[in-house]
């Protein structure tokens, strides 16, 4: 398992322990799933804090299994940590 390498969401939204571009295994719950052809968003909560991360996956028809994701569906994200282009966030992580 990951569990030695994944990174917590409490080091990347609350120390801000983690720098911007590196990459970033999060193993959690999900939270909400949006999903479009061409992108598709989940955040997702590890229980390190209060506060969620957004997963951003382009291209979701790469990845049949998204259809199949819900909310409480536990997932391992694996991407690069970008700063966010939206409000109410200051990361998230482009899956890969």
């Amino acid at each position: 398992m990951d569990y030695k390498s994944r990174t917590k969401i409490s080091r990347i939204l609350i120390d801000e322990a983690v720098p911007v571009g590196t990459k970033v295994i999060i193993l959690g719950w999900v939270r909400t799933v949006r999903s479009s052809k061409e992108i598709a968003f989940i955040e997702v909560n590890d229980g390190s804090s209060m506060k969620n991360i957004q997963g951003v996956v382009q291209n979701p028809e790469s990845f049949p299994i998204l259809e199949q994701i819900l909310t409480g569906a536990a997932v391992r994200l694996e991407g690069k940590l970008v700063p966010s282009q939206g409000k109410g966030q200051k990361y998230r992580s482009f899956a890969s």
